[in-house]
């Protein structure tokens, strides 16, 4: 892989969407009269996909968060508050589901989510009850190393019980935002040149692009020999997953996560899906990678997410079939998620840097490395 420049790559996650201020906050807080007055903003969250801070009430602390109907329509939250709800409802009994998952406030109309008008602008907002726990990742980028090993155990553990919450409330229901899709049907095709093509036809501004022209073939050189067959494609059963289970996403108490947050990418896909994406954001340091430290990973965190994902599915009287394709998932998983974002960065944030950045890191850089001789002793000893 090239070499480039990390303060440059870094600039993909920097903060896009405008901070939420004090008097939109006043105006929201008057639609939730059970939560109290709004008087403080004592947190401003720099995550890049969206607006979110912590705010201070006379009943207590909450936490806000903010998008474009643009991005995620009414129906689109709502869905992810249906599957929050559901597991809440399953979260009385600690050997079913330990894990905290905070509660979506209901304004004074019964609604999950809340439409204010700022300036002509439409925005749409959701409050939730504060998490338990200590957001230590809180200042983290994305790729960051995770800060113990027993971290990564835990974020094992806190998937598998996830899991197992989400299949036994029996929800299923998938959804097609318009923009950031953490989808998986890639996993399930078997002609990755039409299914490619079928996504970048429909990205608009894709051809301004550098490299458009062979993007579908160099992208096929790269990937095509991680696609699997209808026989290992029929083995996995799709499931609804978090879809970012990324350090960040949990808050800890004494090295194990008590809370997941951010359902914000909740799909139907298949449990592998939620794996590479907890592999591939916590053990892999990509943006090291990118400037020249060829084996900036770790293998032992890896394995820890791995290993104690399937001991704690055993013990909850699951046994994950297909998990000798777990390399195969962790290869693909980036491809539909990539372009999803090179779409959102070229049509809502105007970002040709960003979008170019999807095709030659995310999609292309990545992928060579996974052929390169240190990704593929990586892949080689995860699953050991």
């Amino acid at each position: 892989m090239a070499n480039r420049d990390k303060d440059e790559d870094l600039k993909v996650v920097d903060r896009f969407w405008p901070e939420i201020k004090s008097e939109e906050l006043n105006s929201l807080m008057s639609a939730y009269p059970a939560l109290g007055g709004f008087k403080k903003i004592t947190f401003q969250s720099s995550r890049p996909l969206s607006a979110g801070c912590l705010i201070e009430t006379d009943q207590g602390n909450y936490f806000v968060k903010r998008n474009s109907p643009d991005i995620r329509s009414k129906v689109d939250w709502e869905y992810e508050h249906r599957l929050v709800d559901s597991l809440n409802q399953r979260s009385t009994d600690p050997k079913d589901f330990d894990l905290n998952i905070p509660a979506i406030c209901k304004n004074k109309n019964g609604e999950t989510v809340h439409q204010l008008t700022d300036s002509g602008k439409i925005w749409l907002y959701e409050v939730q009850t504060m998490a338990k726990g200590e957001d230590l990742y809180k200042s983290s980028h994305t790729w960051s190393p995770l800060l113990e090993i027993d971290h990564a155990k835990g974020i094992g553990i806190g998937l598998a019980n996830l899991h197992h919450a989400i299949r036994g409330s029996g929800f299923m229901d998938s959804r097609q935002p318009t923009y950031q899709k953490a989808n998986f049907e890639v996993f399930y095709t078997h002609d990755l040149s039409a299914f490619l093509q079928d996504l970048v036809s429909n990205i608009h501004g894709f051809q301004t692009l550098s490299g458009s022209d062979k993007f579908i073939e160099t992208t096929v050189s790269v990937y095509n020999s991680f696609i699997l067959d209808s026989k290992q494609q029929n083995s996995i059963p799709r499931m609804v997953t978090h879809s970012d289970p990324q350090a960040s996403n949990f808050f800890w108490e004494e090295g194990k996560p008590v809370s997941m947050i951010d359902f914000h990418l909740t799909n139907c896909n298949n449990y592998l899906y939620d794996l590479a994406v907890a592999v591939d954001r916590n053990c892999i340091y990509w943006l090291d990678l990118l400037s020249g430290k060829e084996d900036s990973h770790s293998i032992a965190h890896s394995q820890s997410i791995l290993n104690s994902y399937k001991n704690r599915s055993i013990e909850l009287g699951y046994s994950p079939v297909g998990w000798e394709l777990f390399s195969k998932a962790l290869v693909l998983h980036r491809l539909e998620f990539a372009l999803s974002l090179c779409d959102y960065y070229l049509n809502v944030e105007n970002s040709p840097f960003k979008a170019q950045w999807c095709l030659d890191v995310y999609i292309q850089g990545h992928g060579e490395w996974f052929c390169s001789n240190s990704g593929k002793r990586f892949l080689d000893e995860i699953l050991v």
